[in-house]
């Protein structure tokens, strides 16, 4: 409150410490009447709540069991070589350093539409290539 009133004296100003003191405690009474207890069952109350949690589980989920069947399958890449494997799982996760950039421009929603579409496009394609076809399938 000294501060306050020092400020308020190099500006020129009548400085009222009563006044200041009621609007202190005016403004923590309002606070401590907004404060509410929050729990998870409230999360469950609204139908917008309850569809975005239950897409950004699911959106997680397929996040992580693509990342687990990348990393799964990278010791296939190399054709049996361990430095090729490990050279070609590094340069797969090359185009991921680009996705903070890519959403602080766009936002979320565009490109993680795009890249779960251009995903999921890509293993139904990888599902129709011959076996005997080892550049193409690696290319998918």
């Amino acid at each position: 409150m000294a501060q306050l009133g020092v400020v308020a004296k190099i500006n020129g100003q009548d400085f009222q410490d009563d006044e200041v003191r009621k609007e202190l405690l005016k403004d923590k009474e309002a606070e401590s009447a907004i404060t509410q207890k929050v729990n998870l069952y409230q999360m469950f109350k609204t139908p917008n709540l309850r569809v975005n949690a239950f897409l950004v589980n699911i959106i997680c989920m397929m996040g992580f069991m693509c990342y687990y069947g990348h990393v799964q399958n990278t010791s296939n890449l190399g054709e049996g070589n361990v430095y090729k494997s490990y050279f070609l799982g590094a340069l797969v996760e090359i185009p991921c350093w680009s996705i903070p950039i890519i959403i602080a421009k766009l936002g979320r929603r565009w490109p993680l539409l795009f890249l779960f579409s251009t995903s999921g496009l890509a293993g139904v394609a990888y599902g129709f290539i011959p076996v005997e076809w080892h550049l193409t399938s690696l290319s998918v």
